[in-house]
């Protein structure tokens, strides 16, 4: 069996949205319809990796060590691993927003965010930065290696207040910042990826999800195109 490839938010999105679609991607290659993606949001992290490249990593917060944050467009692979009693060889893939290099020769993870700090936000965004550990600390052959990985955290932004705006020329936005610092469980990630295997080594898709929009759509559309075929004959 090729490997299936895992990407970090995968397994922190579609793998709690619908278990079938992420079946349906990993073991048969087909990805949901894409959806397009706001253009700020990318802006957002552009203007936050420029600002904070080369910059000590206590200016995001200054619990974290002395260092220097490192951007270079941080693609990072696995090598190719299985899970003991799972017959399903896997690879993590996916790209880091920023790296930091502490002096003590440790490294660690920053995510950009612009979303608020709930428990459930924490727990799929810490899976995210889990599966980029991993590809990290256990590389493919020529791929972007680094550890150990000793830190590492979301840097939350939310819009507060428009401070002020001139008008078609200029408007300044203040952004509340929070620091969440996601705590190492190898052990924990261990187990969630034991999880997502076992799924994956099913020879047929689970059933689909009843909150999920696709399968929904899916559904609805077979059901709408059996009664139009009926009509017919």
């Amino acid at each position: 069996m090729r490997p299936v490839k895992l990407t970090p938010s995968m397994l922190s999105f579609l793998w709690e949205d619908c278990a079938r679609c992420f079946w349906i991607e990993c073991r048969r290659g087909l990805r949901q319809p894409w959806m397009p993606f706001p253009s700020v949001f990318a802006k957002y992290h552009e203007v936050l990796e420029q600002y904070f490249d080369g910059r000590c990593p206590s200016t995001i917060h200054p619990s974290l060590p002395q260092g220097t944050c490192v951007h270079d467009e941080a693609w990072v692979t696995s090598r190719t691993s299985y899970v003991a009693d799972q017959q399903v060889p896997y690879i993590v893939k996916g790209r880091v927003d920023h790296l930091m290099r502490f002096d003590d020769g440790a490294w660690g993870i920053i995510d950009y965010k612009t979303t608020d700090q709930s428990d459930a936000n924490v727990r799929k965004y810490g899976r995210q930065l889990h599966a980029y550990v991993w590809a990290l600390e256990n590389p493919a052959s020529e791929s972007l290696s680094c550890g150990p990985i000793e830190r590492m955290g979301l840097l939350c932004l939310n819009p507060h207040e428009l401070i002020s705006y001139s008008t078609c020329t200029r408007a300044t936005v203040e952004l509340t910042p929070t620091w969440v610092e996601i705590e190492r469980d190898d052990e924990a990630f261990a187990s969630f990826i034991d999880e997502v295997l076992t799924l994956l080594s099913q020879e047929d898709p689970p059933p689909a999800s009843d909150s999920c929009t696709v399968c929904n759509y899916t559904r609805n559309r077979i059901r709408l195109e059996r009664n139009m075929q009926r009509a017919r004959t």
